[in-house]
């Protein structure tokens, strides 16, 4: 059950109880959960967010091909309704959950090898029937965007050897809608908060059943958090380029001042509205978001990875080291019948 947001929670920041303030993030445990089983919480969990607001809510459950992920960002779950094993799939920042299309297909095809490589007793390598896959969708995300002028930054380069870029605001013909995405590391803990919750349910109801999470680049961020967080649920756990950070602890400074500057994935070379326009898909539906969007990744990173886990020793951010917070990270990780991490 989640507490209100405090002053304190939205530290990632500045000037609170303005318009810069964002809403919590729909995706949370609800206060009746503690009564619900793993279908109603699930239930609950994915009529956070109506259908239509998502790309590909008039059809929600289609499994796309690649090149098409934008076509599905309903959050939905997979396979067989009786299946005694789980795998969630967290997507990474400004995609949705089609993204996973072609993974869903494949795993659909085949059944699930319970056990560890090697292992004996109840460890014993053996097929163990298929996957309930459930592929979620970040806070904010998948939104379908709107045919409407913005403005937003975008970064062009310069011959200049002293300034080789420069920023310039651009007009463009469509909208993304951005309201939702997290601007602070409490809606993400939230978000982790009800997809642990849902596996330990899970858990409980199908004691012999394999519990599996996959997460990228944020979402592999967020799978480690769930998954050393209650490592007596997670039989395997597999993350992808787990976000670690802004290259610079300068950015974390920037970020907050530039918190409500409207970037395109355009300035990343992705020609995004472009392709959009042309009738291509676009995972998400995302070619704009904002500084403070991204910042609030690298917040919930910094203290995930310097507090929480003590995996890291932080610059600029008041660092101590925690011993009883990093041997319990070590413990809950070697408590993980395999976790496996893949740059």
């Amino acid at each position: 059950m989640c507490r209100r947001a405090t002053a304190s929670d939205n530290d990632d920041f500045p000037f609170h109880g303005s318009r810069r303030r964002r809403a919590e993030s729909p995706f949370r445990a609800g206060p009746e959960w503690d009564t619900m089983s793993f279908n109603e919480r699930w239930a609950d969990f994915q009529s956070s967010v109506p259908f239509s607001r998502f790309q590909g809510g008039e059809h929600p459950g289609f499994i796309p091909d690649a090149g098409h992920d934008g076509l599905s960002c309903v959050p939905w779950m997979w396979g067989p309704e009786d299946a005694e094993n789980l795998l969630i799939l967290i997507h990474g920042f400004l995609s949705c959950s089609g993204r996973w299309g072609l993974l869903v297909r494949a795993l659909q095809e085949r059944d699930v090898i319970c056990g560890v490589p090697g292992g004996t007793g109840a460890d014993t390598p053996r097929a163990c029937g298929r996957y309930r896959i459930m592929g979620v969708t970040l806070p904010g995300h998948g939104y379908k965007w709107s045919n409407q002028s913005t403005t937003e930054e975008q970064v062009t380069h310069t011959n200049s050897t002293w300034m080789p870029f420069e920023m310039k605001t651009v007009t463009v013909s469509v909208q993304d809608d951005i309201d939702e995405m997290p601007f602070n590391k409490k809606q993400w803990y939230d978000f982790d908060e009800a997809l642990g919750s849902l596996a330990q349910k899970f858990k409980e109801e199908h004691p012999h059943g394999t519990v599996a999470i996959n997460g990228h680049s944020i979402g592999g961020l967020m799978a480690m958090h769930i998954a050393i967080s209650r490592p007596a649920v997670f039989d395997r756990v597999l993350v992808q380029n787990p976000e670690i950070g802004p290259s610079s602890p300068f950015l974390y400074i920037l970020g907050s001042v530039l918190s409500h500057v409207r970037f395109s994935m355009d300035t990343l070379g992705e020609k995004c509205n472009a392709r959009r326009l042309s009738g291509k898909d676009y995972s998400g539906g995302y070619c704009q978001f904002k500084v403070g969007h991204i910042n609030s990744v690298w917040s919930l990173g910094k203290d995930l990875y310097c507090n929480k886990w003590q995996m890291a020793r932080c610059t600029m951010t008041s660092w101590s080291y925690n011993e009883q917070a990093f041997n319990e990270t070590r413990r809950n990780l070697s408590l993980i019948k395999s976790f496996q991490m893949v740059a």
